[in-house]
């Protein structure tokens, strides 16, 4: 089977047969479900730490007069911590069995480049199910069309039919 290349850059390689990403491989028929995840209410609270810091820097300057520097340096730790959560605000997750794998993270205005990977992605995940199914449909092996516990209740519902017939 060739190798069909759907995406490919200096971080991520996605093909047919596998993605690859930071030095990581993982076949693509291994992926159950491709997942582009946002950080909603990480950022929020984050954002409103930040905002509250404000009140808090006037209530201490207000009553404590000299212990405003206490409500500053909140402010720096909250603003700190928003820049960390905006970095990687949107995540790429892949989901194989019942490990789900953060496969990459950008800030919001990066996303796009997270969107184009995600479609590789849902585009190599598609052409193989549909090799799959062609493959099966090929092969000479006939399947059965129900299996043994399908086929065990069609039998009980016809001994049943005939019965009430007789």
């Amino acid at each position: 089977m060739e190798e069909k290349l759907y995406y490919q850059d200096e971080n991520i390689k996605v093909t047919n047969l596998r993605i690859t990403c930071n030095h990581v491989t993982i076949p693509i028929d291994k992926i159950d479900h491709v997942n582009v995840d946002f950080k909603v209410t990480t950022m929020i609270a984050s954002f409103m730490s930040f905002l509250f810091s404000f009140i808090v820097i006037g209530i201490l300057c207000y009553l404590y007069g000299n212990w405003g520097y206490i409500g500053i340096l909140l402010l720096i730790a909250s603003f700190v911590w928003y820049r960390m959560v905006y970095r990687s605000y949107v995540e790429l997750k892949l989901s194989t069995g019942a490990r789900e794998v953060r496969l990459w993270e950008a800030s919001m205005g990066k996303r796009e480049y997270i969107y184009r990977v995600e479609e590789a992605l849902k585009g190599a995940l598609i052409d193989h199910i549909k090799e799959k199914e062609l493959s099966a449909a090929k092969s000479n092996s006939p399947q059965p069309a129900f299996s043994a516990s399908e086929t065990v209740i069609l039998k009980r519902i016809l001994l049943e039919y005939d019965k009430n017939n007789r």
